[in-house]
């Protein structure tokens, strides 16, 4: 009997020495994008954005409704067909991390400094609502992270933390 090997993922090894599967990170991102777009996608979108033939884009359709089988056609009986993931299926993957709220801060930060105070206002706004949807534990986890890469953030920029030089590191 003839063993024949089994196919791998698609790994390539990145500067830092970590492992990285692009195929995998492609699929989470159309299922995000499928999960905020309350319109859906379509096919060609999905072609567009992913740079794919239509033939994959409907492997990726349909790999997606494997793993989720909260899928649906938005629009059934109309032409294009379009697809989303139904809401609340899979916001825990989604999960904010303390380094995208510091990066809407940092951007805040920067557009209030070349006197862009509307967008800058409307950043400030956005990071407040962001954490305002950690919930619980995670955001207990978060805060002092938060804290620490925002204080970090200043010194880099030449910043003095609050309560002077040094007190980015007690």
């Amino acid at each position: 009997m003839e063993r024949t090997k089994q196919p791998r993922p698609s790994r390539r090894r990145q500067r830092d020495g970590g492992v990285r599967f692009e195929r995998l990170e492609t699929l989470l991102r159309l299922a995000l994008e499928m999960r905020v777009k309350a319109e859906g996608l379509t096919l060609v979108e999905i072609e567009r954005t992913y740079g794919v033939s239509r033939r994959t884009a409907e492997r990726m359709r349909d790999a997606i409704d494997r793993v989720f089988p909260e899928l649906e056609q938005v629009n059934p009986g109309e032409k294009p067909k379009r697809w989303r993931i139904k809401p609340g299926t899979i916001d825990r993957l989604s999960a904010l991390s303390s380094d995208d709220l510091v990066a809407v801060q940092t951007a805040a930060r920067v557009l209030r400094e070349q006197a862009l105070v509307d967008q800058a206002q409307r950043l400030e706004l956005l990071s407040i609502r962001l954490r305002s949807l950690i919930r619980g534990e995670l955001a207990r986890k978060i805060a002092p992270d938060l804290e620490a890469l925002a204080e970090a953030e200043g010194t880099a920029r030449g910043r003095v933390p609050p309560g002077g030089v040094g007190a980015a590191g007690k």
